[in-house]
């Protein structure tokens, strides 16, 4: 986690930057620069993969929530009791809380596993 909110950190530091730079007259070394002053080439590039890399992660998990909206209910259930079952060990074991999920997380996969090789869901 505290790697995620590192990376997260220095994502929004260097978007907001960049976005700034790219909207508003700014002060540098003493003189005011226009946008189009800040901005260059390879801000820009870096601006648009940015922005591709994380849309593209945004429209991955999209698609994931389409594909579960049109699961059956048994595979509802499952999931209702994954994310009850995440919630109580996020509470009841925060500091074994990766362990624990791992543990949970492979037999949720071999009990889904299971059920779709049987025809349940």
């Amino acid at each position: 986690m505290e790697a995620f909110r590192q990376t997260q950190s220095e994502f929004h530091d260097t978007s907001n930057r960049a976005k700034n730079a790219s909207l508003y007259v700014d002060w540098v070394d003493g003189e005011f620069l226009a946008p189009s002053e800040r901005i260059n080439n390879e801000m820009l590039a870096e601006i648009v993969e940015r922005n591709a890399e994380f849309l593209g992660y945004a429209q991955s998990g999209l698609e994931m929530l389409r594909r579960l909206e049109s699961f059956s209910d048994e595979i509802k259930g499952l999931l209702s009791g994954f994310l009850e079952r995440t919630d109580r060990v996020r509470e009841e074991k925060p500091e074994d809380f990766i362990e624990e999920m791992e543990k949970f997380l492979s037999g949720f996969l071999e009990e889904g596993a299971k059920s779709l090789k049987d025809g349940r869901a």
